[in-house]
């Protein structure tokens, strides 16, 4: 077999008239105009649901990134139509403590699903997706934040950059770091830090702080919100701000504690009803350092 082996051939595309020129120029001129003005008014609408609603423009901006448009639904699935309609029958009559649980259903009669499911018509199936959509539509739309569901989602997607932030660094010999933190006080996500060893000890010897105090540190000043005229804190309860400043107080001496010339091998809880006696003469820490 002889291999014929072709010179490449170059493409040259026919040269643009003065008024084709104009005509792409005022298709793009109107194109960024319309962008420009969609953004305008979403800006717009969102300062609008902010105030009227007593919302952050933040958390604003999140329910409508997230909300209707932005990702599209699954389609309707015949098989989770089937088997929630069986575990309701099953479930039907008994007091909610004793119902059974989708998982537990599943494992417990898995083949009589399965057969009972391949005996259904193309009829069955569509039916069932009809019932989904219907009960889609009907369902009542409730506009709430879902920190944990966020707090899951971020600590999945960083886990996946620390892997391959690694493996950059092996491969490349960068030195580097990320930095991550909640950008409101009502989301639960720790913050996320990855650096490699000379930025950490960049962040020790020039900045004099740990790593992760460093992290906080950052943290803080995000969610204290100190470069706008508002925070975020206002809308919150008495109950809600404590609960957070002791949560701040307890990171801090978390970080404090293994510092000591002999750290203790349990954790230490902040003890806010002795704290002379349970803190400072115990460890020999001050509220001082511990705020700092």
């Amino acid at each position: 077999m002889v291999t014929v082996s072709t010179s490449k051939v170059k493409c040259i595309r026919a040269k643009l008239t003065d008024i084709q020129k104009a005509a792409r120029r005022a298709k793009l001129v109107k194109l960024t105009d319309a962008i420009t003005t969609a953004q305008d008014t979403y800006q717009e609408e969102a300062c609008a649901i902010a105030k009227d609603n007593g919302r952050s423009l933040k958390w604003t901006r999140r329910q409508l990134y997230t909300g209707k448009g932005v990702f599209n639904r699954r389609r309707a699935n015949p098989w989770n139509a089937f088997v929630r309609q069986k575990l309701n029958e099953e479930n039907e009559g008994h007091a909610p403590g004793d119902r059974l649980k989708l998982p537990a259903f599943i494992k417990a009669h898995s083949s009589k699903l399965t057969s009972a499911y391949l005996r259904l018509t193309l009829v069955d199936k569509n039916r069932l997706r009809e019932n989904i959509n219907t009960y889609r539509q009907s369902r009542v739309k409730v506009t709430r934040a879902n920190p944990k569901a966020l707090q899951k989602d971020v600590n999945a997607t960083f886990k996946t950059m620390q892997t391959e932030w690694a493996s950059i660094q092996a491969r490349t010999g960068l030195e580097g770091m990320y930095l991550a933190v909640r950008g409101d006080v009502e989301q639960y996500h720790e913050p996320k830090l990855f650096y490699t060893a000379k930025v950490g000890s960049f962040i020790k010897d020039v900045l004099g702080m740990e790593p992760k105090r460093f992290a906080l540190k950052v943290e803080s000043w995000v969610v204290g919100d100190f470069d706008s005229a508002g925070t975020v804190s206002q809308r919150l309860s008495l109950t809600k701000l404590v609960s957070l400043c002791r949560q701040h107080i307890q990171d801090g001496l978390d970080i404090i504690i293994p510092t000591l010339r002999h750290p203790p091998k349990k954790k230490v809880k902040m003890n806010y009803n002795n704290y002379e006696g349970k803190i400072e003469h115990a460890h020999g820490q001050s509220s001082q350092v511990t705020s700092s």
